[in-house]
């Protein structure tokens, strides 16, 4: 009873009008959410710094960086090659690091186990950085 009389006070008008506010503002949050969770990710890629594959599952390619290749493009090779996860965040992680503006031309042995950080070091010609940590 009180159902039928709350549907009486109000106009069809009034209730498209609410029906219509609930659909956008549902459709915002799931928008937001969808940000919220991509930059969330972008983030955490570029921080917890992990190799696409693990350990004894990944692959390994010849990559061929060429003279003047720009850190985007080289970004967008490795990801193509599945060595990377974000061209983009490869970018930010380049322009944070002590190698900015180094790298290489040349032809390199990569493999999706390798984490940015090591494929940066590799790139920029200081795979010695690579073993020095490793002792």
């Amino acid at each position: 009873m009180k159902a039928f009389k709350l549907f009486q006070k109000y106009s069809v008008l009034d209730w498209i009008i609410l029906l219509a506010l609930v659909v956008v503002f549902y459709n915002a949050a799931g928008r937001i959410g969808g940000y919220a969770q991509k930059y969330y990710r972008y983030g955490y890629n570029l921080v917890a710094d992990s190799a696409v594959d693990r350990p004894g599952q990944g692959k390994t390619m010849s990559v061929e960086i060429e003279s003047g290749m720009t850190v985007s493009q080289v970004g967008e090779l490795l990801e193509k090659n599945g060595l990377i996860r974000s061209a983009s965040t490869f970018v930010l992680k380049e322009s944070m690091s002590d190698y900015k503006g180094q790298i290489q031309p040349g032809t390199y042995e990569l493999s999706s186990e390798m984490t940015m950080d090591e494929i940066l070091t590799l790139i920029t010609g200081h795979a010695q950085d690579l073993t020095d940590d490793q002792a």
